[in-house]
């Protein structure tokens, strides 16, 4: 009977090993500070390698917005500010996920406010800001964030959009041939197709699983 109970005891043990899942706070590194600090809802800008830790360590993550194919590209072409932008390409946010993670290309080396928002409904409509506005922050190229504590989860497919607060300009392709954007005058959550032949340079990471208190 004892020599059971001990087998059985062993078994446990290694069944639960490994099995709890990598969450962000442990997966950043020179920005774990920051994120500790900050509140939920705050937007935590992050380094390249911090962004593709994030979409490679979590579970069931998937690129939004753009794919990597897609935004792999030096930009000489920019968007002017105060407007809100959504990429109309079909790779869009899971049902039921969270965004946890955006980048964008700006030109500018200080970048003014930028506000982030998902959609349930459509690509035109229904838009709400997911978290907090993200302040004036470092630009100048490829830009990356981490949002602390989101709970804004799609009820549907989702789709992901981008308020550029005035002053930045962002980067976006001109070389595809199918109009891929809707867009909207200042910070609105209510769209309209666009028949400009652009794909705007942001994308988000999204996952159905809360890696994160």
């Amino acid at each position: 009977m004892l020599l059971c109970l001990l087998i059985m005891t062993a078994a446990c043990s290694e069944d639960d090993s490994g099995t709890s899942p990598v969450e962000i706070e442990s997966t950043l590194t020179t920005s774990k500070a920051a994120y500790q600090n900050a509140s939920n809802g705050d937007w935590i800008q992050i380094t390249e390698l911090e962004y593709n830790l994030l979409a490679t360590e979590l579970n069931n993550v998937s690129r939004v917005g753009t794919t990597e194919e897609q935004y792999d590209f030096e930009p000489s072409t920019f968007r002017q500010s105060d407007q809100t932008l959504a990429n109309n390409n079909g790779i869009n946010i899971p049902i039921n996920s969270y965004v946890f993670a955006f980048k964008y290309h700006t030109i500018r080396p200080e970048a003014p406010s930028i506000v982030i928002k998902q959609s349930s409904t459509s690509v035109t409509e229904g838009y709400r800001d997911i978290g907090n506005p993200i302040p004036d922050h470092e630009g100048g190229g490829n830009i990356y964030f981490v949002i602390k504590g989101n709970n804004l989860k799609t009820t549907s497919e989702g789709f992901l959009a981008v308020y550029i607060g005035k002053g930045n300009s962002t980067g976006m392709r001109t070389d595809i041939t199918d109009s891929m954007t809707a867009q909207g005058n200042r910070n609105t959550n209510s769209l309209s197709l666009s028949s400009s032949i652009v794909l705007h340079l942001y994308q988000g990471l999204s996952t159905p699983e809360k890696q994160w208190d």
